[in-house]
């Protein structure tokens, strides 16, 4: 089953069109890189926000445990 972003219109892939998409030009060089380099976001490609902090709160509790 795949699933669908309530936000963006019925394709899976998050783009433009979406309000929650984050394009990778809209990202400072620095945190790009960063990111691209964990292999969250690609150099090339943008992101949905939610991914992005689902992402980002795993890591959070990661961690966070012992």
């Amino acid at each position: 089953m795949n699933k669908i972003c309530p936000f963006g219109s019925d394709k899976n892939a998050c783009d433009e069109t979406c309000a929650l998409y984050i394009a990778p030009d809209d990202i400072n060089e620095t945190v790009r890189n960063k990111l691209a380099s964990l292999g969250v976001l690609s150099r090339d490609e943008g992101i949905c926000s939610y991914k992005h902090i689902a992402l980002c709160m795993g890591r959070n509790i990661f961690s966070q445990s012992k």
